[in-house]
């Protein structure tokens, strides 16, 4: 465990260090703090980790997602929006980490395998602001999230899952349903988002090969948003979460 933990601060410490230094923004400046990591959630949780380590002022609005698999990075923006709303004039943190020694799969079930393969340590911070003053400066703008939830359905819930093998060593498995279950709620996700943007054309490309790949174009009666920043998140449970941000251009 102490040695998770320390692979966890080098992760955390390090991109916020890094944000920073960039921003010029000083921690107690931070009025909300989200904090999410895909398997590891210890007590204290991360949030409190970073809460100690950078002496955050006692009125901090603080989170800790867990369990929620690689979606939590883009939950965590969606998060953080309303409570921007909520809160004029203010900075929010959103903090994503993969802590990856503790969770380390040594035995020999192929579903559960590939997630050493695809799954690596390393971390991204994001500073979320909503003063006036800040416009000019900000990279991106945040426009929409969208968030589609599949778990309803036994086999999207199940098509990442952590359990134990035969053995009794725990691991996550990946069902071989995945990337259909991927390509459904793809199409649910991008329908909900052509609703909620009015004058928006859109279109999508599923390769039959299943190699995913997506393609989306938003473009207005009077503008057109480009470069178009977007992620979209293919995690457990199965709940993709799709945020867009373009560029600020005055």
């Amino acid at each position: 465990m102490k040695q998770v933990r320390l692979e966890a601060k080098l992760v955390m410490f390090g991109a916020l260090d890094s944000l920073f230094t960039k921003t010029r923004v000083r921690p107690e400046e931070i009025s909300i703090l989200i904090m999410n990591c895909n398997l590891f959630n210890p007590t204290l949780s991360l949030s409190s980790m970073i809460v100690n380590h950078y002496k955050l002022r006692p009125e901090i609005m603080s989170f800790n997602l867990g369990g929620m698999g690689c979606s939590a990075g883009l939950i965590s923006i969606d998060l953080a929006q309303h409570l921007l709303k909520a809160n004029p004039n203010s900075y929010g943190w959103s903090r994503h980490a993969s802590v990856q020694l503790l969770h380390t799969y040594p035995c020999n079930e192929r579903s559960m395998l590939l997630c050493n393969c695809i799954f690596r340590m390393g971390g991204a911070a994001m500073l979320l602001s909503n003063k006036s003053r800040d416009r000019r400066r900000s990279k991106y703008e945040l426009a929409h999230t969208v968030r589609t939830h599949k778990g309803a359905d036994d086999k999207c819930y199940n098509c990442i899952y952590q359990r134990d093998d035969d053995k009794g060593i725990v691991g996550v498995s990946l069902a071989r349903e995945l990337m259909a279950i991927v390509g459904d709620a793809l199409k649910t996700n991008i329908t909900t988002l052509g609703g909620g943007l009015g004058g928006v054309g859109i279109g999508f490309d599923l390769p039959p090969n299943d190699n995913l790949s997506l393609s989306l174009y938003l473009e207005f009666n009077t503008m057109k948003i480009e470069p178009l920043d977007e992620d979209v998140i293919l995690p457990s449970c199965f709940k993709p979460h799709k945020s867009c941000a373009s560029n600020i251009i005055d």
